[in-house]
């Protein structure tokens, strides 16, 4: 939340989430709405088609993220794959923490920079093949536009 008078917003409908998760049959192994039924990009939480009746509960579809516009007024829900790095639900994370619990969170709590979760989850890694590949396209002139091939 970036705007001071959309936290209220952004919490009851983080409430709202949460109750709908709740009541859910499948609860945190809902599925998202898949995009058919996400056409317009404005969240709908009624299903017309019965193709997404997997992702409806009780209380509509379970969108695993809500992102809102202040220009157009409108919400999105956005479906994309899981971050293989993801701090928070990667599959490296979920093995640790199904290993030992607590040890897990104990490091992770130790840890006041956060560099035992991207450690952990390969997001260090990650940075660094992304960081050396931007200094060999800077190597390789990819970025100068004024250059031309002889």
């Amino acid at each position: 939340v970036t705007r001071p008078g959309l936290a209220p917003i952004a919490a009851s409908m983080a409430v709202e989430l949460m109750v709908s998760l709740l009541h859910h049959p499948l609860k945190q192994h809902a599925p998202s709405p898949s995009p058919q039924s996400r056409a317009t990009g404005n969240y709908n939480p009624t299903i017309s088609d019965h193709s997404d009746a997997a992702a409806a509960g009780a209380l509509g579809v379970m969108p695993h993220q809500i992102r809102g516009s202040l220009v157009s007024y409108q919400m999105m829900t956005p479906s994309v794959p899981a971050f293989g790095c993801c701090t928070g639900c990667s599959p490296k994370l979920i093995q640790a923490y199904l290993e030992n619990k607590f040890d897990l969170v104990h490091q992770v709590c130790l840890s006041t920079d956060g560099s035992f979760l991207e450690d952990l989850t390969g997001l260090t890694a990650f940075r660094a093949e992304a960081a050396e590949k931007l200094a060999q396209m800077e190597d390789d002139n990819v970025w100068d536009d004024d250059d031309e091939e002889d």
